[in-house]
């Protein structure tokens, strides 16, 4: 995950971790099927209705793009060489 665009840090406060852990059961953490019960049903409520909150979503930036578009390459060579 070296370099990884991560989207957890609110998962990380105490206070949340306290709370998850004394009052919500574990029936809505996951079961034999589902994984994040509480979680889903809470980003069904909030999100769009298209959104897919089932995968993963990949966050990559178009490197092939940078180096065989011409000027995606001189802009590079610009910001490398001439410091912007």
């Amino acid at each position: 995950m070296l370099g990884s665009v991560e989207m957890r840090a609110p998962f990380l406060d105490h206070r949340i971790a306290k709370f998850a852990y004394k009052n919500i059961p574990s029936y809505l953490n996951s079961d034999s099927k589902e994984k994040k019960i509480l979680l889903k049903d809470f980003a069904k409520r909030v999100l769009y209705e298209e959104f897919d909150y089932n995968r993963k979503q990949d966050f990559n930036a178009p490197i092939g793009e940078w180096f065989t578009e011409q000027n995606s390459l001189d802009r590079l060579k610009q910001v490398l060489l001439d410091g912007g």
